[in-house]
């Protein structure tokens, strides 16, 4: 199975189609990244409010619509029994705890989820003539999570499958968690605040929409027909989607002090979710080499550059492996074993073409390991050049600053040790607190060198101690999201381990099954 994270489109369209003919089944998780903006929050006053009662009713209906040639085909299903409603209450229930007190309230959810609440609808007297209906007794507000479709924004109202591939055309499926939470005067019934739904994991971006790339094994057919395992990945799906986008509507509100951006849990992975249960032993190699790439990425194609450096006495492979060693001791048993890293260093996972066609060259069966965790150069595309392995571009746009920054284009590929089968293969990335998920850090423009033969002591010393930087950032990080560490990531950070379990709190690695295949749940 082949599991892609984050934005390089023609590596993500490789690797779907990888996991299918790989025959692993395995359902790639990427973020939602086109252009558009977000309705604004309006945000009110709280000071008059002391207790709350949360009503949740995004979590009673699934969508499912894929597109035709002729008229499109669209499904709803009862998805009552998931609870997500009673998820999200108590998420957004721990959350608010901490300034209000939380009152429940009995409410009729399937009525307030089909109010029409569409781009063109004006629901709000709907609800407000609903909520005169239940009893508000020392209550000062509703905080109500509903579906809502806002106008030019993707996807439909509510969690929705929305699959816009025909016989012609073969677009990303996409997993929308479309809802709004408004905050109402118990007595008045007027809005006091209203926020669009949203998600932000990284610091030094802006939120976007509350939708993902699901594609893979969970394409919809025409005749929408899911199987149990599908229905189980989209529950774990949207489980997680939701929880991640709560905590940033709920920021968007300024209603409560919450979890930094970015902040997170890491728990212990349950013993039914570990993607690697029966692997005990395993063997680490890393084959990136011991040369630097040298890209420079002009205003145009014509002023671009290409050079190596060779830095055998950098070691960046025994560094690679001690970082990965270090991560992995504490849950496998580390084992040497012979290998031909010159032969290695020719390992792809993809062909020229973006086709899946994985070479290990020199690698060989061993039966006293169960594993090889190998981290081999993977390309990625930037501006105008694909480059993989360890490196550093310089990127000077006409009338833009000059950008520097050291760079790791690399995959870890898990393999069975006896069959050579993969198991498993990774993008290198990085934590929360990059911007981008690519591993890549920015250092001084002076250190660029006009020529690689005439770098200075001085930026070959800037040069190295970024690249021991990023790789000690993108190494246990990577590694981390693949479940490999027998942790995993909560997409409730600030909630203990118990309101979790309660809540269905999923992870980022190690998630639910769907046509044989892990689901991984992990954004930018």
């Amino acid at each position: 199975m082949i599991r892609r994270v984050f934005a390089a489109a023609a590596f993500a369209l490789a690797a779907i189609s990888a996991a299918h003919a790989h025959g692993g089944g395995g359902v790639v998780v990427v973020p939602y990244s086109q252009e558009m903006v977000l309705p604004p929050a309006r945000v009110g006053h709280y000071e008059s409010i002391h207790t709350v009662a949360i009503v949740s009713a995004v979590g009673q209906f699934l969508r499912l619509e894929k597109a035709a040639l002729l008229l499109p085909h669209n499904k709803r299903l009862d998805i009552t029994g998931w609870k997500l409603d009673d998820q999200v209450e108590s998420v957004v229930s721990h959350y608010l705890q901490s300034r209000f007190a939380v009152k429940s309230v009995s409410a009729d959810r399937q009525a307030i989820a089909l109010m029409p609440n569409g781009q063109w609808d004006v629901s709000t007297k709907r609800l407000q003539n609903y909520l005169s209906s239940l009893p508000h007794d020392g209550i000062d507000a509703f905080v109500v999570v509903r579906p809502d479709k806002a106008s030019e924004t993707p996807g439909d109202e509510g969690l929705v499958v929305e699959n816009d591939s025909d016989d012609l055309f073969d677009y990303p499926q996409h997993c929308w968690a479309n809802y709004e939470i408004d905050v109402v005067d118990a007595r008045s019934l007027s809005e006091i605040a209203s926020a669009y739904s949203r998600i932000q994991v990284r610091q030094g971006t802006g939120p976007g929409f509350a939708g993902i790339v699901c594609g893979g094994a969970l394409a919809l057919h025409n005749d929408l027909a899911l199987n149990d395992k599908q229905l189980a990945a989209f529950h774990e799906i949207f489980s997680n989607l939701l929880n991640v986008s709560l905590l940033e509507t709920l920021r968007a509100l300024n209603i409560v002090t919450l979890p930094d951006v970015g902040a997170r849990s890491v728990v212990d992975i349950p013993a039914n979710k570990d993607p690697y249960a029966g692997v005990k032993t395993v063997a680490v190699v890393s084959a990136m080499g011991d040369e630097l790439s040298f890209d420079h990425l002009g205003g145009t194609i014509l002023s671009q550059s290409h050079e190596t450096l060779a830095v055998p006495d950098w070691k960046l492979d025994d560094q690679v492996e001690s970082l990965a060693r270090e991560s992995l001791g504490n849950r496998f048993k580390i084992v040497d074993v012979p290998m031909d890293r010159k032969a290695l260093l020719q390992a792809r996972l993809f062909d020229s073409d973006h086709k899946f066609k994985p070479v290990f060259p020199g690698l060989q069966p061993n039966w006293d390991t169960d594993a090889y965790v190998i981290f081999i150069k993977q390309p990625l595309k930037r501006w105008n050049t694909e480059v993989g392995g360890l490196g550093v571009w310089n990127h000077a746009p006409i009338a833009a600053p000059t950008e520097n920054a050291v760079f790791a284009n690399y995959a870890v590929v898990v393999i069975d040790a006896h069959t050579l089968r993969i198991i498993d293969a990774y993008l290198g990335t990085v934590g929360p607190s990059y911007s981008s998920p690519e591993p890549f850090r920015e250092i001084d423009p002076a250190s660029w060198p006009e020529h690689v033969a005439a770098a200075t002591p001085q930026q070959v010393d800037i040069i190295r101690s970024g690249m021991v930087r990023l790789l000690k950032d993108s190494v246990p990080e990577t590694l981390l999201h693949m479940g490999l560490t027998g942790k995993m990531i909560s997409t409730t950070p600030g909630l203990d381990a118990a309101a979790g379990a309660a809540t269905g709190a999923a992870t980022s690695a190690g998630g639910g099954q769907a046509d044989g295949g892990q689901v991984r749940f992990v954004l930018p």
